[in-house]
């Protein structure tokens, strides 16, 4: 629902499925808000924002107009896959800020994502396209780059869940779980993880 949070700790990673089949991966020592969820009258569409505060985060987009916000930037798509960090960023004479200083990278691996800086006195914004990545500072515009070659397969490394879930189908389930059984829409992405054993997940609600 919104306002609700997920946070991942060491060695811990969450996969959830939303109603308008969109799928978000969190990795390790992350945390998301589900800051708004609303339904748009008349279509299957749904306006969805998340707050991402710390770690890593990979987007799958449903039938959503979609905004990823992190303390530094806002990534707006559709129907696209793209990866979402929010980590410490290298002292510099031009940061605001020293310990707490922090940027956010985006990194686009199917689609476009249109990327700027969550201060709206930056008004700057680029269009990140599949293969390509920005960082988005502090106090300043997104700049290109941030992920070096093997990018995709490291982050889809540190995101990865293998899940074999099964869920009651009560009708008074939360907004944003669905019964997997029911699923409309792309199929279920199970990315190979190596070296771990899969997990089997029982959801019920009372």
């Amino acid at each position: 629902m919104e306002e609700d949070a997920v946070t991942t700790g060491e060695a811990s990673r969450a996969k959830l499925y939303f109603s308008d089949d969109s799928i978000l991966n969190l990795g390790e020592l992350s945390r998301l808000e589900v800051a708004e969820y609303l339904a748009q009258p008349g279509t299957d569409r749904t306006k969805s924002i998340y707050k991402l505060l710390d770690g890593t985060l990979k987007v799958v987009v449903g039938n959503s107009d979609l905004e990823i916000h992190t303390p530094t930037a806002v990534a707006a798509a559709r129907g696209t896959k793209f990866y979402v960090t929010v980590r410490k960023c290298e002292k510099n004479e031009k940061s605001v800020s020293n310990k707490k200083c922090r940027e956010s990278c985006i990194f686009v691996t199917e689609g476009a994502v249109v990327t700027r800086n969550i201060r709206k006195e930056i008004p700057e914004e680029v269009t990140v396209r599949k293969g390509e990545s920005v960082c988005v500072p502090l106090d300043g515009p997104p700049v290109e780059g941030g992920f070096s070659a093997g990018t995709e397969d490291q982050l889809a490394s540190e995101t990865s869940v293998l899940v074999n879930t099964a869920m009651a189908t009560e009708e008074k389930v939360p907004l944003f779980l669905r019964p997997v059984t029911n699923l409309a829409g792309p199929e279920i992405e199970q990315e190979p993880v190596t070296g771990q054993s899969p997990v089997t997940v029982i959801v019920k609600f009372p």
